[in-house]
């Protein structure tokens, strides 16, 4: 699990993982992590309770609306937060110029795709005003989630990762409280919405007030000039054209699912899904605390006491290995007992979850290598790479969702990530050498081998395979890794109390 040593010009070999930089990118994503995991396991929660209380009928109609105003993020959002992040971690006078344009383009833009959006769903479903409000709802909520990313971003760009856990927790957390004490008391899925609309307006409010007190930048502010947008839009184009694509590869399958098996495999489908869904924290937060750190780096060369392109690269890759495997482990070989907790209604999703699981874990390797070739590569090949891949998932999905609806939906989700990441890895190599592919026998792979082996014969009793199976993998991993103080260990002590 340890990166490379580092080489200094003069070729003296430096440990990476203890650099300061390290460190700080193991505590940013450790505060990430935390914000999101309660994110997901709240979002999580509240699927589990729609599902008990609505039926997995209603799942599918909320997934559904939720897949489509997704893909307005992309869209609305244009890779303008990874650009700003980028930005700002090499100037810190780009804040006060680009966080007016990003409100700005994000709110005209989202708004257009919310009336876009919610138009073709009342022309889909002319007969069904509840899944036209939820989409209008949770579109709404989407455009203000965006902007509230804003604040956020920079946050991270200035390695304030408290901030962002304080900024993040109304949206990730707040709404799916709410969400599930709505049904609680009787309310359907326009009132999941209304909730989720209000929480991400107060998650807004909160990182704005943060960015007014702590960093004397007027959160409010929209710069009214539309040319301003669009020269920014351009300078981000590789990031939102690849964020486009992928949002295509994330979301098309459970929306051609529910329109050509219907709402009640969808939401089977949803139920599967959000568990996987529930994993990619983990990648999308070490890929954040680290982007500036990657911006930085250069092939063969350590500065200022931080390690080299190639060193960021194979850690990066290698801890996103360490911390999905085993989860992806349970969820593949234990999928019946862990959906049977979800309620009957879940137990259809046993067919798929196994296929899902082992996506999360190509899918997080996958964005780490395509982090480092958007950052060090023209946005042209990126762009080239996710369209290819978008073009395949979208293939496979209207080839293999006829013939076995959800099951064929997650056989092509994870061809779609294989072919992905591939292509991601071939222009992560370009940029950082082949000795980065070392990272797919890291020690977090042992460790999964021994894991794997332990949960196999007990995948039917949930507890036990989740006590020794997890036993069996910290022993391995840290036996492996104490000595090499690598990617993994920085984590761990980033967030044990005490820990130096």
């Amino acid at each position: 699990m340890s990166a490379t040593p580092d080489v200094v010009p003069d070729g003296t070999p430096d440990d990476a993982s203890s650099t300061p930089a390290a460190r700080v990118v193991a505590r940013n994503t450790a505060l990430r992590a935390a914000a999101e995991v309660l994110g997901k396991l709240a979002t999580l929660a509240l699927t589990v309770v729609m599902l008990r209380q609505l039926g997995a009928g209603a799942v599918g109609d909320f997934g559904v609306a939720l897949a489509i105003s997704q893909l307005y993020w992309p869209i609305a959002g244009f890779g303008l937060d990874r650009l700003m992040l980028r930005e700002i971690a090499v100037d810190d006078a780009a804040k006060a110029r680009m966080v007016p344009q990003l409100n700005a383009f994000k709110l005209v833009i989202g708004l257009l795709c919310t009336l876009v959006g919610t138009a073709g769903m009342a022309l889909y479903n002319p007969d069904s005003d509840e899944v036209v409000l939820v989409t209008l709802l949770l579109s709404l909520g989407l455009v203000a989630t965006l902007i509230g990313a804003t604040a956020q971003t920079v946050f991270m760009a200035k390695e304030r990762t408290q901030d962002y856990f304080v900024a993040a927790l109304p949206v990730k957390v707040l709404g799916a409280i709410l969400g599930i004490a709505a049904l609680a008391v009787g309310g359907g899925i326009v009132a999941v919405a209304t909730t989720n609309l209000f929480a991400a307006v107060m998650g807004v409010a909160l990182g704005w007030w943060i960015l007014a007190r702590r960093y004397d930048q007027p959160p409010a502010t929209l710069a009214g000039n539309p040319r301003t947008w669009w020269s920014l839009a351009r300078t981000a184009g590789p990031w939102g054209v690849q964020e486009i694509f992928g949002q295509v590869m994330f979301r098309v399958g459970i929306i051609v699912l529910y329109l050509y098996a219907g709402r009640q495999v969808a939401g089977e489908y949803r139920v599967a899904y959000q568990l996987l869904e529930a994993t990619l924290f983990l990648p999308w937060s070490i890929a954040t605390s680290i982007l500036p750190l990657i911006a930085r780096s250069k092939r063969g060369v350590s500065e200022h006491g931080e390690p080299t392109l190639e060193a960021v690269t194979r850690g990066s890759i290698e801890l996103v290995i360490a911390l999905m495997l085993p989860i992806a482990i349970l969820l593949g070989l234990c999928a019946e007992p862990i959906l049977a907790l979800l309620g009957k209604d879940a137990a259809p999703a046993v067919e798929f979850l196994p296929y899902l699981a082992a996506a999360s874990v190509v899918y997080g390797v996958g964005h780490m290598a395509g982090i480092v070739g958007l950052t060090h590569l023209p946005g042209r090949r990126t762009i080239e790479v996710t369209a290819i891949a978008a073009l395949f998932s979208v293939a496979a999905v209207a080839l293999l969702i006829p013939a076995q609806e959800g099951k064929g939906a997650a056989i092509a989700a994870l061809a779609t990530e294989l072919v992905l990441t591939g292509l991601s890895l071939g222009l992560a190599v370009k940029v950082a050498g082949a000795e980065i592919l070392r990272s797919a026998a890291s020690v977090g792979v042992v460790s999964g081998l021994a894991m794997a082996a332990v949960v196999y014969p007990l995948r039917d009793h949930l507890v036990f395979a989740v006590i020794a199976g997890g036993a069996v993998y910290l022993i391995v991993l840290l036996a492996l890794e104490y000595r090499r103080q690598g990617p993994a260990w920085m984590l761990a002590r980033s967030v044990l109390p005490g820990s130096r």
